[in-house]
């Protein structure tokens, strides 16, 4: 078109504005003669030398060395280098005239912190000398593209004790590594390994304090490359404990790597890990939290015993006290300050243990007296009762004997009453209905209780989804565990008891339809049919409803090349466990194979491939006896009883397919 031609190479206009660019960049260069421009387009002005400067000659100083801590002029670091800068460039051209080892060494002795490591890393005695392997290996470290693989050499095949001075300025050199990069931080972990090996916290003690918070930062950045590669701690302390050691104390490690079980008796040691580095409160905080944890939770559940069961008269003005002094216990406790102000804890309720989030201590108090005085109102008669409870609540709890005044419960009653008339008026008959009831009224609720979240966290298990959910609960009930033995029928029955009752009705979906994908697979049980388990196994809650079935039967499994392996169907009133027998290869009868077509997901490899063996051995039995009652048979009777056995072989057989 015309326009494109205007803007074609050769056009006018195309010249005229490659004309107007020249004028506009030459007129740029000359209101700003200072800035100069690198190939790649980049603009070099007075600022952005001084900050290579401070890069190159200050890699060990933060924010508060360089723009911080003032002269006695009152400039900063930065301010002096510019100043300076400037005042060389108006002498020479080059702009380097004043600036050398003496110059940068006179600044940092200004502007240092006094607690600065570099500088407290100053060998005691100036008069010893460095051997030449160290020598030459800094040389090519410092260079401007440092080559750190000889210094990496040295500190892992040289075992001789090195003398401080040479500690102070492999110290100092590590200091500058930057744990960020992968390739340095690589060898500040080498640097560790070379400390720890010559045990140099005992040769050295001054100067290994100095260098703690640095070694410290080392272990930590490794920790934070350990996790993200999903790594468990466990394998992480097993192959740095040489270099753990250098912070931690061996004895404390020793406690508690070694303590099973219970962690209560080695608390003093987790406080001292957790007290004595960052690494040691990374490692060991988690544990720290369950041992704290534990102890409040023992700590709240005694107070509110001590409190609710005895006979005294309980008051407004006792009841705060109690929560007072309890708090004040439980603040004085060793390490409290390491217990995770938000976290899950058990709140029981009429003895029905209920998870419920807190975010304090003083929270978790609160509730937990909370949900005491409620179930000593529900006990007492004084507070109604929530119109879900009996679902939820299966158990009568603990009888409290403190006597009470009823205005304790006033505000408790009035929330419950006004619950049951929202649930009547919006007709609740479902799960999503009343999780979308509860979200848009809670608010209200705790202005009418401040207790109300007792009530909440009751209801909440009915509604949660998985493993949280309180069908999920009832459902594992219903089936055989190793405290709990019985026949499918019984918990077919059972199953078919809880898919009757309310809580099946106002629970989540997803737990209604695992509820009916049990139902189903108890019932293939009960008819001998086969199992279709894959599906179910995909699935975590899913996963814990499977394994309970092996508990329907009793199963033996013998060494290899013995010709066991029977899983024996149990009895209906499961009086006792029937013998195991050995079946001889090329006998038995195809019955006793029935188990293994239910149950086939609990035989192991090799014993599926000694019965696949065993059952083919049998069926060959099974169609030479056929082939008998062939001959032997009359014409008429043999095709009717023929062709049952072949009815019969074929149903038989389908187990192995």
């Amino acid at each position: 078109s015309h326009r494109a031609q205007h803007r074609s190479v050769g056009s006018p206009a195309f010249g005229r504005r490659r004309i107007m660019v020249k004028r506009a960049n030459s007129l740029a260069s000359t209101n700003h003669p200072r800035k100069k421009q690198t190939p790649k387009g980049r603009l070099i002005t007075p600022e952005s030398i001084v900050q290579l400067k401070i890069r190159d000659n200050f890699r060990n100083f933060g924010p508060e060395e360089t723009d911080c801590r003032l002269d006695s002029q009152g400039r900063t670091l930065r301010q002096v280098l510019l100043a300076d800068y400037l005042e060389a460039r108006k002498s020479d051209a080059k702009g380097c005239g004043s600036f050398g080892t003496h110059y940068y060494d006179r600044l940092r002795s200004i502007f240092a912190k006094v607690d600065e490591p570099f500088a407290a890393l100053e060998p005691p005695d100036s008069t010893l000398t460095v051997s030449p392997q160290i020598v030459q290996a800094m040389v090519s470290a410092q260079k401007q593209k440092p080559d750190r693989q000889p210094f990496v050499h040295y500190l892992s095949t040289f075992s001789e004790a090195p003398n401080s001075m040479e500690v102070c300025g492999v110290l100092r050199w590590a200091l500058g590594l930057r744990t960020g990069c992968l390739k340095q931080l690589a060898v500040a972990l080498e640097v560790l390994r070379w400390l720890a090996r010559l045990q140099m916290t005992d040769m050295y003690p001054q100067q290994m304090n100095v260098a703690r918070p640095w070694i410290d930062s080392v272990l930590v950045a490794v920790l934070q490359k350990s996790r993200s590669q999903k790594t468990p701690d466990k394998t992480y302390i097993d192959l740095h404990r040489p270099l753990l050691e250098l912070l931690l104390q061996k004895k404390d490690l020793d406690a508690v790597m070694d303590a099973k079980g219970d962690l209560t008796q080695v608390s003093p040691n987790l406080l001292h890990l957790i007290g004595d580095a960052n690494i040691g409160q990374q490692l060991f905080e988690d544990l720290m939290g369950q041992v704290l944890g534990a102890k409040v939770d023992g700590f709240i559940s005694a107070a509110i015993m001590a409190f609710f069961g005895v006979g005294d008269k309980i008051t407004e003005a006792s009841y705060r006290q109690a929560k007072g002094e309890l708090l004040f216990r439980l603040h004085a406790e060793p390490g409290i300050d390491s217990l995770p102000p938000k976290r899950q804890v058990k709140m029981v309720y009429r003895g029905e243990v209920v998870p419920v989030q807190v975010t304090s201590i003083g929270d978790e108090v609160d509730i937990q007296f909370a949900a005491g005085l409620k179930s000593l109102g529900v006990q007492v008669g004084f507070l109604p009762k929530l119109w879900c409870e009996d679902w939820v609540v299966e158990k009568a709890g603990t009888k409290y004997k403190a006597k009470r005044d009823k205005a304790l419960f006033k505000e408790a009653i009035a929330a419950r009453d006004l619950v049951r008339q929202l649930v009547q008026e919006a007709g609740v008959q479902t799960a999503d209905v009343l999780a979308k009831l509860m979200g848009q009224k809670t608010a209200s609720l705790l202005l009418v209780d401040r207790g109300f979240r007792v009530e909440l966290a009751v209801i909440g298990p009915m509604l949660a989804e998985g493993s949280e959910s309180k069908l999920h609960r009832s459902l594992l009930m219903c089936l055989p565990a190793h405290d709990r033995i019985f026949g499918p029928e019984v918990a077919a029955q059972r199953l078919h008891h809880l898919a009757a009752g309310e809580l099946f009705k106002m629970s989540a979906t997803g737990c209604q339809q695992e509820l009916r994908l049990t139902q189903e697979l108890v019932g293939a049980i009960v008819e001998d049919r086969r199992l279709d388990v894959a599906e179910a196994l995909k699935s975590t809650t899913m996963s814990a409803v499977v394994a309970s079935f092996a508990w329907f039967v009793s199963h033996t499994i013998g060494s290899a090349g013995e010709k066991k392996g029977c899983l024996w169907r149990r009895g209906r009133r499961m009086q006792a466990r029937r013998r195991h027998r050995d079946i001889p290869e090329g006998q038995g009868h195809l019955g006793r194979f029935t188990p293994l077509k239910v149950y086939h997901w609990l035989v192991a490899d090799d014993q599926a491939q000694a019965l696949d063996k065993l059952a083919r051995s049998v069926s060959a039995n099974a169609s030479a006896a056929l082939k008998a009652v062939r001959g032997k048979s009359s014409a008429s009777s043999s095709k009717k009883a023929a062709g049952d056995k072949e009815v019969a072989l074929k149903a038989a057989l389908d187990m192995f397919k």
